[in-house]
C-alpha cells in the first residue's frame, strides 16, 4: 500500500504517529483482502488525487472506467418529464403514488 506522496512526516510524538500510521495501513491492507475475499472490488482515492477541478475530473474519469469500463451509458427518459434519468422512477419499484 502506498502513502500519499504529500504526506509529511511528524515532527512531534514521532513514535505515537508512525505506529499509528503503521496500524492504519495494516488495518486498509486487511479490510481491502477482506472485501476481495468477498467478491467487492475495492477502489481508494486518496485526497491529494481530488484537490483541484482537473485532479478530480481525471480521476473520476479513471473511476468511471475501471468500473463500467467500455459499457455504454444507458438513460431512461420517463413519460412526461423528457429530462434523461440514471435511475428508474420509483414507481418501478412497486411504490405507486410517489
Amino acid at each position: 500500500m502506498k502513502i500519499a506522496a504529500t504526506t509529511a512526516s511528524p515532527r512531534t510524538n514521532v513514535e505515537f504517529w508512525q505506529e499509528k500510521i503503521s496500524r492504519n495501513i495494516e488495518r486498509d491492507l486487511r479490510t481491502e483482502a477482506e472485501l476481495t475475499t468477498l467478491g467487492w472490488s475495492v477502489i481508494r482515492v486518496w485526497e491529494c488525487e481530488i484537490k483541484t477541478i482537473a485532479q478530480r475530473e481525471a480521476t473520476l474519469d479513471r473511476l468511471y472506467r475501471r468500473i463500467v469500463g467500455d459499457k455504454p451509458v444507458h438513460t431512461y427518459i420517463p413519460e412526461n418529464v423528457g429530462t434523461p434519468m440514471a435511475a428508474e422512477p420509483s414507481a418501478s419499484y412497486g411504490k405507486s403514488g410517489l
